[in-house]
């Protein structure tokens, strides 16, 4: 045992490690997060062979995947691990404790890539807005994709450096992963607030943008400017193909992010074993992986259905 650690940290790593209910959260996160990875490949192929999107929506929409298939890939390693940690023997429970460092750079990769899927619609809701303002002339653009994909970077950076702010490697006990502070916990629910503001304002625009370009359909359907009506009619088809995105999305993300803003001003109430279940239990991101490509590819197949091929074509 390290001569850091006393008999106090061992029984509180031991009671952590012989948790049912944190057990259960692990197994059962690691399946769907197992079965999600191969539906997101699929999406991904999916998605470099579909014609009728544009290409900036495309490119955020891999990026995004990308994202995904990183956490779950991330998650998977690190939930299997901790398995294995819990149910391996051992003569006590110092013997899982890891290292503070081992910890921030074994979940760096995990909170990049999810921090980096919380930003993806509102990338997408403002790529069609500039596609909706610029209706003449962006059929052709393809640099507007890799410029959201880079802002979004920048934002997951911003945000990230506010939750790993207080950060410390040393004279630190970390009995379980996390890059969230308890003991600071306005550093992650600051944040969260900001991207639960961030998730209402995509889903805000996504909404209004399908009303105007209703609205501009209308006013062009007897004009003789055939890149705009098909510009808008791409927009229209986009947007009804991303519907279960954008509402998924929401509906998954904005609560998890809820209940963890509730989890982390509470955690004081809640012991450590029951922390870090209502943590990875609520986090309900391989849930939405799983169900995404199959509301995704139904919602697409409605849309080609109702697709009628314009006159001017």
């Amino acid at each position: 045992m390290n001569d850091s650690l006393t008999w106090e940290n061992c029984h509180e790593m031991d009671e952590i490690a012989n948790s049912h209910l944190l057990r259960a959260v692990l197994i059962s996160q690691t399946i769907c997060s197992v079965i999600a990875v191969p539906l997101l490949i699929l999406l991904f192929r999916w998605l470099l062979t579909k014609s009728l999107m544009h290409f900036n929506t495309k490119f955020i929409l891999i990026f995004n995947i990308i994202c995904a298939l990183i956490h779950l890939l991330s998650r998977i390693h690190q939930h299997v691990s901790k398995l294995c940690d819990i149910f391996l023997p051992r003569t006590d429970g110092c013997q899982i404790i890891h290292d503070a460092k081992y910890c921030f750079f074994v979940r760096l990769p995990y909170n990049c890539a999810l921090w980096a899927c919380y930003t993806t619609t509102i990338m997408i809701a403002l790529e069609r807005c500039i596609a909706t303002i610029f209706l003449r002339k962006y059929y052709g653009n393809q640099t507007v994709g890799p410029l959201l994909v880079a802002a979004q970077l920048l934002i997951t950076s911003a945000l990230l450096l506010f939750v790993y702010f207080p950060t410390s490697f040393s004279g630190v006990i970390v009995y379980y992963c996390l890059a969230m502070s308890s003991v600071q916990p306005m550093y992650t629910v600051i944040p969260l607030c900001l991207t639960m503001l961030i998730q209402t304002t995509a889903l805000l625009v996504f909404v209004k943008l399908k009303v105007v370009n209703k609205e501009i359909r209308l006013k062009l359907r007897n004009a003789g400017d055939l890149c705009g009506r098909y510009q808008v009619e791409e927009t229209l088809r986009s947007l009804n193909t991303l519907s279960p995105f954008f509402y998924s999305s929401y509906a998954f993300i904005f609560t998890y992010l809820a209940l963890m803003c509730i989890t982390m001003t509470v955690n004081h109430n809640f012991s450590s074993s029951l922390f870090l279940s209502l943590i990875e239990g609520t986090n309900w991101m391989p849930q939405l992986c799983l169900f995404l490509p199959l509301l995704l590819w139904q919602q697409n197949r409605n849309v080609t259905k109702k697709v009628r091929v314009p006159s001017f074509f």
